[in-house]
């Protein structure tokens, strides 16, 4: 434990004042664990590979919050959730187990064709954004996802237990924010069942030098993997 302690401060020490991410779990507040209650723990990276605290925030429309950054620092950074449904959902897939299992097992549901949310308060930059829509119930409702005007990417499900895989149980987008927003858009078929939104994940990016090539703010220990990652 002292050496993952350590790791994650190292982690966190090379990203540089400012440069902080977000980890989200939208969160059944107070429920049981085995509904997905309770956020992942700060040693829980994600698909993204980025330890850090992770931010419950209620799994339902008309909310706002301040944010935790992965530099453990309550920030000035805004989760609103305005533009979503009122309210969220959970099922007990007991296949899913500890921090996979609180961010996966619960989650916002979107009942409409179109929803959206943002982050206000982010500093300018590149980052990578992974987006988490996949329902425990482990069926397939395709849902187009964009972040602050990239390309729609459609992420399908059904989920595996304990894995996570591009386009099945999230997406990944790079975007450059330039007026300190990050927005999400969802849209999916208007006779289709409700889509569930797992979480999301925020990581920075930074430039190498004046080559403009975009890299982790992370330590090359924990840049980004193969497209599925199990967490077995």
């Amino acid at each position: 434990m002292v050496l993952l302690s350590l790791a994650i401060s190292t982690a966190l020490a090379s990203q540089g004042v400012g440069w902080a991410g977000w980890n989200v779990d939208f969160d059944c507040i107070g429920g049981p664990f085995e509904l997905g209650g309770g956020a992942p723990n700060i040693w829980f990276a994600g698909a993204a590979g980025q330890p850090g605290p992770w931010n419950a925030v209620p799994m339902r429309g008309n909310v706002t919050q301040r944010l935790v950054g992965t530099d453990l620092v309550l920030q000035d950074v805004m989760y609103v959730g305005y533009g979503m449904s009122g309210a969220g959902f959970y099922y007990n897939d007991p296949y899913n187990l500890g921090d996979y299992r609180r961010l996966m097992n619960d989650y916002n549901r979107m009942f409409l064709p179109r929803a959206e949310f943002k982050v206000t308060g982010v500093r300018n930059g590149w980052y990578r954004v992974y987006t988490y829509a996949a329902s425990p119930m482990r069926v397939r409702i395709p849902v187009k996802i964009s972040v602050s005007g990239s390309e729609f990417q459609v992420v399908t499900g059904p989920m595996r237990p304990n894995h996570f895989e591009h386009l099945v149980t999230h997406s990944i987008h790079d975007v450059h924010v330039t007026n300190n927003t990050i927005w999400w858009v969802f849209e999916k078929d208007p006779w289709a069942g409700p889509v569930a939104i797992n979480g999301f994940q925020v990581v920075p990016l930074k430039e190498s030098g004046g080559s403009g090539i975009r890299e982790d703010g992370w330590s090359s220990a924990l840049t980004q993997g193969p497209p599925w990652v199990s967490m077995m």
